[in-house]
């Protein structure tokens, strides 16, 4: 059998044993990359080729299917199944740690969230940049997701009344 002709049949060539060896690897790593993961555990079911063959079932079970990934619900919990989901590379996006967290009159949303109220469809990375660059020249949290105008005109907290 050739080497083209085995990649089908090894476990270590499908997509779904890759997401769980790279959550094992990334718990056990001491790579700068991985400092996030420093303290996060797998769970004890999901150990060993036992552990492969009851995350596979698990993972099927909910829904995984090829493009998306697994992601923690919660951020300092361990790798379990009471903590996990498979999502889209966006949602993922958006339940990590790095977040930007902005409130505006009241409400709490992620700096993603935000560009994405204000801007177009066709092109919201770019709002986004604009609103990360103006947070970073200290501008309050509404001119720099509403910009800049004048009170009179345009109240931000009208929108969410």
């Amino acid at each position: 059998m050739t080497n083209r002709n085995r990649s089908k049949f090894m476990p270590h060539r499908r997509k779904l044993f890759g997401v769980w060896k790279h959550m094992h690897r990334r718990t056990k790593s001491t790579l700068p990359r991985h400092r996030l993961y420093a303290g996060r555990k797998v769970c004890q079911e999901w150990q060993g080729y036992s552990g492969w063959l009851a995350f596979k079932a698990f993972a099927l079970e909910h829904g995984w299917k090829p493009g998306l990934f697994i992601d923690r619900i919660d951020n300092h919990g361990d790798y379990e199944p009471s903590n996990v989901r498979f999502v889209t590379a966006s949602l993922s996006s958006r339940n990590t740690s790095r977040n930007r967290i902005i409130t505006i009159c009241g409400r709490t949303k992620n700096l993603v969230e935000w560009a994405e109220i204000v801007g177009s469809s066709s092109c919201p990375s770019l709002i986004y940049h604009k609103i990360q660059q103006r947070l970073r020249y200290l501008w309050p949290p509404d001119e720099a997701v509403f910009g800049r105008v004048p009170k009179i005109e345009f109240n931000p907290c009208a929108e969410f009344a």
